[in-house]
């Protein structure tokens, strides 16, 4: 049968439905074999969190330890932490699990480091998994930050990951090495993975009026994280990292207080997620093997129109998902740049402009940012 008289067949769209479907079963099949062990088990192992006192990280203690899991919290403010530690031994589900935490502060390659070793004595072993929390934001108007808040909101929610991460994958490799030396040129790969999870956030995909000083970092921890992902494999390191949306904490209830009148127009209306169920949903995507996480559906929806080379979780539903981001993110990005051009165009209605000069902000590292005070949430 010539080729254009099979393709006029009305079987033909039910045939090429059912082919692609078959190859992308497949190929998920496939790509989850490929990936190796998925496996998440807390139960015994070791677990790290900077960021842990309050918001996300202190609740993702509290999940892991109702799993059995050994943990140590990292913050600074000492009170805030025997609180959090307190709270996460009550969750625990054995006397005979670890709950420990160290008072530091990231805003340092060496307070990181630090962090890092304090912790590997507290607990008795390299951490198994790790979750790097700390962070937090102060929006404004780009016009109306000092020039040196850019420098910490980096060393904030950038370089104290990315210090810290180091740190661990040093500690991490080093033990790789040792098994694989113990399981005689094997690899290591008999062990169970280690795990360095990255808290990213909608904006790492995305951004628009008022972020100037947040969402730069975001972006930086998705390309840190691609990077690892690849690089870290041949210690038997996964990376993985997660696009977080609004949280209901009181970092975000803050973070309301200066920002301006367009970002709130340009965001819209939306209930923040509960951060016990931003912490299952997290600990849910890492058991799935999913490199990049999501809690909601928007942020779903543009993670699968930004994915460059990152994997994807299940290529039919993304493939959906792209055909919708294609689609919604254009007219996002219209009705953003309207309210933008809108509301900036009239300075005496903005109270972040004109009327406030950069010698009267309030310095950022007194601001309460993300889990803690700015000065304290490292």
């Amino acid at each position: 049968m010539p080729f254009v008289d099979l393709l006029n067949q009305p079987s033909t769209p039910s045939i090429v439905c059912s082919i692609v479907l078959a190859l992308s079963v497949t190929y998920y099949i496939i790509m989850g074999w490929l990936g190796g062990n998925h496996g998440f088990n807390p139960k015994g192992k070791y677990v790290f969190i900077t960021g842990g006192s309050e918001g996300l990280g202190l609740n993702l203690a509290i999940e892991l330890a109702k799993q059995g899991a050994n943990i140590c919290i990292v913050a600074r403010r000492v009170p805030v932490l025997e609180k959090a530690v307190q709270k996460i031994k009550e969750a625990a589900v054995s006397s005979n699990q670890k709950i420990e935490y160290v008072s530091s502060d990231l805003s340092s390659n060496s307070g990181c480091q630090a962090a890092v070793q304090q912790a590997k004595e507290k607990i008795g072993s390299t951490p198994n998994y790790a979750f790097m929390c700390a962070g937090g934001s102060t929006p404004k108007l780009f016009l109306d930050h000092k020039p040196e808040d850019f420098e910490w909101f980096m060393k904030l929610n950038y370089l104290s990951a990315a210090w810290t991460a180091r740190e661990l994958a040093q500690c991490m490799k080093e033990e790789h090495d040792q098994e694989r030396t113990a399981s005689a040129g094997i690899g290591g790969q008999n062990g169970d993975k280690r795990k360095l999870v990255f808290i990213s956030s909608t904006l790492g995909f995305v951004s628009f009026a008022g972020y100037s000083s947040y969402s730069p970092t975001k972006y930086a921890l998705r390309g840190l994280a691609d990077t690892l992902r690849n690089e870290l494999l041949a210690y038997n390191i996964d990376t993985h990292i997660y696009y977080a949306g609004n949280l209901d904490t009181a970092g975000f209830a803050e973070e309301n207080k200066t920002k301006p009148e367009v970002t709130k127009k340009i965001e819209g209306v939306n209930s923040p997620l509960p951060p016990a169920v931003a912490a299952q949903s997290l600990i849910a995507g890492i058991k799935r093997g999913q490199f990049a996480i999501t809690s909601d559906f928007l942020t779903n929806v543009i993670r699968c129109g930004s994915m460059g080379i990152s994997p994807g979780n299940y290529p039919i539903i993304d493939l959906l998902l792209t055909l919708i981001a294609a689609i919604a993110m254009p007219i996002f990005r219209m009705m953003g740049d309207h309210d933008a051009r809108t509301m900036l165009s009239a300075p005496k209605k903005q109270k972040n402009i004109a009327n406030q000069t950069l010698e009267s902000t309030p310095p950022i590292k007194t601001k309460f940012c993300g889990d803690s005070f700015a000065k304290d949430c490292m």
